[in-house]
């Protein structure tokens, strides 16, 4: 992304809606360290092996933006969900496919909680069969403790977060933070059932820092 100038991570990709087969990657574009302001850019591919970058950032104004997921809404329209680093995580609404994309009042989640001290980001957001919305987001309550967070929403913009996390720091591989994950179906006894992946950092080394897998 930008010809090598640019530090390029958290990919989010999704077929384009107009049926022609080919794919959108949205990821976070940053000019520098992460001190610096990130956006959210995009490219195109035919097979999911070759992107073409696409021209313009999908959202850069006025935020700090990462980690984007992208869901399809029943009347045609697109919503992004992403952090905006400080505030929370934000939503954006695009009418046309999933190429530009209007910033929604207010924040979807607020840094509020202990959990959420220091930073909540990396939003992966479910359709409940049922109707409504499942959101799994990562948590900072330090620079050394990170949590796997839940929210449910019936619109997708007013959520109710879950007292506890889902998943908290503590076990052999992920003794101080479980941070960034995804969740996949998989075939069950009784239809389908959920696996989530999670990034995990042990905490085994000085400052509580380590391994991740």
């Amino acid at each position: 992304g930008g010809a090598g100038d640019f530090r390029v991570v958290s990919p989010e990709v999704v077929p384009l809606v107009d049926n022609s087969g080919r794919w959108r990657m949205y990821f976070e574009c940053c000019a520098g360290p992460q001190s610096v302001s990130s956006t959210l850019r995009s490219a195109l591919s035919e097979d999911g092996l070759t992107w073409v970058m696409e021209p313009g950032v999908r959202m850069g104004e006025g935020g700090s933006y990462n980690s984007p997921r992208l869901t399809f809404l029943a009347d045609g329209r697109c919503r992004l969900y992403c952090g905006d680093r400080g505030r929370g995580i934000v939503s954006a609404l695009s009418e046309d496919g999933g190429l530009t994309f209007v910033l929604e009042p207010g924040l979807r989640i607020a840094q509020e909680s202990p959990y959420e001290a220091l930073t909540v980001f990396a939003p992966e957001v479910l359709t409940i069969a049922g109707g409504g919305y499942r959101m799994y987001y990562a948590g900072y309550s330090a620079a050394n403790r990170a949590y796997v967070l839940g929210a449910v929403s019936e619109d997708g913009l007013h959520w109710q977060k879950e007292d506890e996390p889902v998943i908290a720091p503590g076990g052999r591989w992920d003794g101080a933070k479980c941070s960034e994950m995804c969740v996949v179906e998989v075939p069950g006894e009784e239809g389908l059932d959920y696996r989530l992946f999670y990034e995990a950092c042990d905490g085994v080394a000085i400052d509580e820092r380590g391994v991740w897998r």
